[in-house]
């Protein structure tokens, strides 16, 4: 007679004792998931991954009764022994064979008698009950099967753990038992010596731990404790398994500290420490495994883990020439995936294996090495001036030498480009900036700027782009007064320290004007037609040309010039009187009354203004001809209409009434600010 034991916490129920006789205990192989890839065109498959996901344990019972009564009572006590919602573990015993006595004729040597069963092994299965199952009744007994499915890994796992077995020994008391990979001495099947002394607590560097099991210790979810209790002061402690990963902490330690690797939990004196490691968590594999604590020389180290069944860890070679098991992972990790590349990258991201060492290499044959971290995910920062269209290539090698395919991401050119100066204010010092994205329409944007005067860095700071034209005051950054010729450094920027965009270069000319505004102020309204062939002097320098088929309302009031046309009028200017052959800027702030979605205005010497550009300050360079003119017919270009046009209705707009105020001429090509014309216009 058999035996089956549930068991969770103290509590413990051997089926047995509870009047059931247990028949057998089938345990499957583990579900094996596979995935696959074809393609067409091609035979066969590709094995992409495959994994285990549970394993089935079917325990076939009976019972006998004496009455009818007996089948409901013992059916329904069964159900409620295995129906718990919440996981428990199990335990399979063996009954062992009895003692048969022979009898002669006439002879009776008794019943035969069964010792009690013992466990099949010091193994144990973490479960649940699945599906329905159901009892039939055949006379007075019953009979059928229970069917359970591991509820979290898919193997069996030793019941004791390894500081056991280096505190007590290893006794076939149903502790441990044949079968579960220990050798208690002698040699092993190829012959090789296996007596072994069962050490899992070491006092000195190097050392070696024994994995009995079948499965490497490599996932979070098994039980392992590595516990280091210090013997002295440091601030690095390494730990360096057989495979080459290495667990580092780095912080001031002292001795009688105790650092502790409990599954996901790294703490210090029962504190997290998780962040002040480099998240690697040292692997056991099936068999020997050699480490070496580094960063002390006084320290205690112990190992405390169960054995796992089911699954080889790794290849399995048999060699040849000595006869020997060698255990050794020859599967190259994937190939890393790496985060797209821009111009101005700082860092490259991406996934590989845990654990694996990251290589990039430059076009130049330039490397760069980091480790991945948790889940894989790897940083490395960026070491040189990255260009367009470069390929840069990226390996990962895991702790067995294995090396991935190679990645290559070619270098993109930059997002964004380059903002540009709208215009710049000495006197207030606002720079208004332009060619910008918005950090309200997507991700993070901010505008970079650094100040240099000569070679010297004497301001530096960002700003999220919350609006678009964006002012920057240059009195408001930290610990900088502008200077004239500073050279003012711009560019978009990321969340990731990534550069977005080209540098903008703006050189300061805050210098005193040498000559005041030359703009002549006037007050003239001319609200009637200008024919064909009129022209109206509206200050010394400004003269409107217009025809008859159109109307225009054209007046200034000081500084400002208001224009009213009718749809589609136009009117031409031209400059006069000014210095020959002598570049001058003419600025001016510029709205219009029409406020019709996606129509648009032509501002003065500029051309097609948006709708966003309504309310901002704009200005054009021209160069007067050798009569010191510009404008319609002296020095234009006829047909283009920002250069001599005044204004130019939009065909499905009347009565649009465009004002340009503060309006500036100044030689040279920067807007100087707006003062007041000081000259009397006719």
């Amino acid at each position: 007679m058999h035996g089956f034991e549930i068991s969770r916490g103290n509590t413990v129920i051997a089926l047995e004792r509870e009047g059931f006789i247990i028949d057998d205990i089938i345990v499957s192989t583990p579900e094996q998931e596979n995935n696959f890839e074809s393609s067409n065109g091609l035979m066969g498959r590709y094995l992409m991954n495959s994994s285990h996901t549970f394993t089935s344990i079917e325990v076939k019972l009976s019972y006998e009764g004496d009455y009818d009564l007996d089948f409901p009572l013992l059916r329904d006590k069964l159900y409620g022994l295995v129906s718990d919602t919440k996981p428990f573990y199990i335990r399979g015993k063996w009954a062992k064979a009895p003692n048969i006595l022979p009898e002669l004729p006439g002879e009776t040597t008794g019943d035969m008698k069964f010792e009690a069963p013992e466990f099949e092994s010091g193994k144990r299965f973490y479960v649940i009950r699945t599906g329905s199952s159901s009892i039939e009744k055949v006379a007075l007994n019953g009979e059928g099967s229970i069917t359970f499915e591991t509820a979290a890994l898919p193997y069996a796992e030793s019941v004791w753990t390894t500081m056991d077995i280096n505190n007590n020994g290893i006794n076939y008391d149903g502790k441990w038992s044949y079968g579960m990979g220990l050798y208690f001495k002698g040699v092993d099947n190829f012959g090789n010596d296996k007596t072994y002394t069962w050490k899992y607590r070491h006092t000195t560097s190097p050392f070696t731990i024994f994995n009995a099991g079948d499965v490497a210790i490599t996932s979070k979810r098994m039980y392992r404790k590595i516990k280091i209790t210090l013997g002295q002061s440091t601030s690095k402690i390494q730990l360096k398994d057989d495979s080459g990963r290495i667990f580092e902490i780095n912080r001031a330690m002292y001795s009688g500290d105790v650092i502790l690797l409990d599954g996901p939990f790294i703490t210090v004196n029962g504190m997290n420490a998780v962040h002040q490691t480099n998240r690697v968590f040292p692997y056991i594999y099936k068999g020997d495994n050699k480490f070496e604590l580094i960063g002390a020389t006084s320290f205690t180290v112990e190992f405390d883990f169960r054995y796992y069944y089911g699954s080889p860890d790794i290849e399995r070679i048999q060699s040849s020439s000595s006869g020997t098991t060698v255990y050794r992972d020859i599967t190259p990790p994937a190939p890393p995936s790496v985060d797209e590349i821009n111009l101005g990258a700082s860092k490259f991201t991406g996934i590989s294996e845990e654990g694996a060492t990251i290589t990039v290499t430059y076009p130049d044959g330039t490397k760069l090495t980091t480790i991945g971290g948790l889940n894989g995910a790897f940083s490395v920062t960026n070491s040189k001036i990255l260009t367009s269209g470069q390929n840069i290539t990226f390996t990962a090698t895991d702790t067995s030498g294995n090396i991935s395919a190679v990645t290559t991401k070619t270098v993109r050119g930059f997002m964004y480009t380059a903002p540009i100066v709208q215009s710049f204010n000495k006197e207030t010092m606002d720079m208004v900036i332009t060619n910008i994205p918005s950090s309200l329409t997507g991700d993070s944007r901010y505008l970079m700027y650094k100040v240099y005067r000569g070679s010297n860095e004497v301001g530096s700071g960002f700003n999220s782009i919350l609006s678009v034209p964006y002012t920057l005051n240059l009195r408001n950054i930290s610990n900088y007064t502008p200077s004239n010729g500073d050279v003012v450094h711009l560019w978009i920027e990321g969340t990731g320290d990534e550069d977005l965009s080209p540098i903008t270069k703006y050189t300061l000319n805050i210098t005193e004007q040498t000559a005041l505004n030359q703009w002549r102020s006037s007050y003239k309204d001319y609200s009637t037609t200008i024919n064909s062939g009129g022209r109206k002097q509206i200050t010394e320098i400004l003269t409107v040309i217009g025809n008859p088929e159109q109307y225009v309302n054209v007046k200034t009031v000081g500084d400002d010039l208001i224009v009213n046309g009718g749809a589609g009028s136009q009117r031409y200017y031209e400059l006069s009187g000014l210095k020959p052959n002598t570049t001058y800027t003419l600025s001016y702030n510029i709205t219009w009354t029409d406020s019709t979605q996606g129509l648009h205005t032509h501002a003065w010497g500029i051309g097609l203004l948006s709708d966003s550009l309504k309310g901002t300050r704009r200005k054009f360079t021209f160069t007067t001809n050798a009569y010191g003119k510009f404008g319609y017919g002296n020095g234009a270009t006829m047909d283009s209409i920002p250069s001599h046009y005044l204004n130019y209705m939009n065909e499905a707009v009347d009565n649009n009434i465009v004002t340009y105020s503060k309006i500036t001429l100044n030689e040279g090509t920067v807007d100087m600010g707006h003062t007041a014309g000081t000259q009397t216009g006719v």
